[in-house]
């Protein structure tokens, strides 16, 4: 009876893993959140760009390529940028991203440039089982993820809670479970000549105005920022004392960020990491950037007092994103440090 039964479990198992290897293989664009538009614009014409940006709401509202290539043309380099960024993610998200991309052994991409964040795996309980709690779980980010939670929770239930989290999305992300009408959709589509379901068209490079998205929450905090800006204000006061709180020092997980950075390396694309600027002070792990800083481009803009024109309250929205104005600053402000750093590295 014991032999029989752990054979039935092993033919089921074996078939349930043969049945999600064979659904991966037919998976061409695994991101299917609101992702997939940026995604697939950048992967299906990936020979019209050399520059990608990465990041999370700060990139995704803070970049506008068009004023970034602008300004490399203005310096004498000519590129094309696009900004894959997206709004909500997090750094093992982020990774992941790069890394799929990195995958596809782009010839024309010379350039990633990353925004350097925290590893912190985020929230529980909150978007539990949504697309984009699931498409980045994949099983090369999962002990990366759990030794991330490791290195930012102190507590045995915190850690456990969110390791939970993280293997249950990476199991339903490894078995493709619920994406199998995607994956008949996407099928049919191509057979058509059509884009893959939800590929909307993208506009801007990738760019999104803060003020369009008219986030409750970004709203809420711009209206607070507006009416009180005392706390952003002291904030700033004691950045230009001292710049990081010695308990955001500590937390990097620097095994995670090498995978990232050797895989963008082998696929012939330079990464160029940025810490972008906040009116806050909320980077775990910031302690890890001048070592960072020996074996990679690191441009750390979160510094008012070495960057005080990135700090300038006109150019904000929310203490996290920049307005249309700021972003249009910024884009350039970092493609002149872009064009210094790739002047003065090694050859």
């Amino acid at each position: 009876m014991f032999i029989r039964s752990a054979l039935h479990t092993a033919l089921f198992l074996g078939g349930l893993l043969s049945t999600a290897a064979w659904l991966r293989s037919l998976d061409t664009l695994p991101w299917w959140s609101f992702t997939r538009s940026r995604v697939h614009h950048a992967a299906s014409q990936l020979t019209s760009h050399d520059t990608l940006f990465f990041g999370s709401s700060r990139f995704n509202f803070g970049l506008i390529p068009s004023e970034f290539d602008e300004r490399m043309k203005e310096l004498g380099l000519t590129t094309k940028a696009f900004n894959v960024s997206n709004s909500g993610t997090r750094t093992h998200d982020i990774s992941e991203l790069a890394q799929w991309f990195a995958a596809q052994r782009p010839s024309t991409i010379r350039h990633a440039i990353i925004e350097l964040w925290d590893w912190d795996p985020g929230e529980v309980g909150t978007n539990w089982m949504t697309d984009i709690r699931i498409e980045a779980h994949t099983l090369r980010q999962l002990p990366h993820r759990l030794q991330s939670i490791l290195l930012l929770n102190p507590t045995f239930g915190a850690r456990a809670e969110k390791a939970y989290f993280a293997l249950c999305h990476t199991a339903v992300n490894y078995l493709r479970i619920g994406q199998g009408p995607r994956l008949v959709e996407d099928w049919l589509l191509s057979t058509q000549g059509k884009p893959p379901l939800g590929a909307w068209p993208v506009q801007d490079g990738g760019w999104k105005d803060v003020v369009a998205i008219a986030w409750p929450a970004t709203v809420a905090e711009h209206k607070a920022m507006v009416a009180n800006p005392k706390p952003t204000d002291d904030i700033l006061a004691h950045r230009l004392t001292q710049n990081v709180l010695p308990v955001l020092l500590p937390g990097w997980n620097d095994a995670a960020f090498d995978q990232m950075d050797r895989a963008l390396r082998a696929a012939g694309i330079e990464p160029i990491y940025v810490t972008p600027p906040q009116l806050g002070n909320f980077f775990q792990g910031r302690g890890a950037i001048p070592e960072l800083a020996k074996r990679a481009i690191v441009l750390d803009l979160d510094d008012p007092k070495a960057h005080p024109e990135l700090f300038r309250r006109e150019l904000w929205y929310d203490r996290s994103h920049m307005n249309r104005e700021g972003a249009k600053f910024f884009s350039r402000y970092l493609a002149e440090q872009v064009h210094t750093a790739l002047a003065k590295r090694p050859h």
